[in-house]
């Protein structure tokens, strides 16, 4: 089964924090996207392995 989070309207401390438990729980999610303002838009955050 795929698993895909998206998370609306985080600034950037919010979300080192939600993937960081999602990291540390190892859960299994295959996608994980942010849904920010144009502010944001074009960052990027790691998560695992990946960026």
């Amino acid at each position: 089964m795929s698993i895909k989070i998206a998370v609306v309207g985080c600034n950037r401390k919010c979300w080192e924090r939600i993937l960081n438990i999602l990291d540390e729980r190892m859960f299994p999610c295959d996608e994980v996207v942010a849904l920010a303002s144009r502010k944001s838009m074009g960052r990027e955050l790691s998560y695992g392995d990946k960026t």
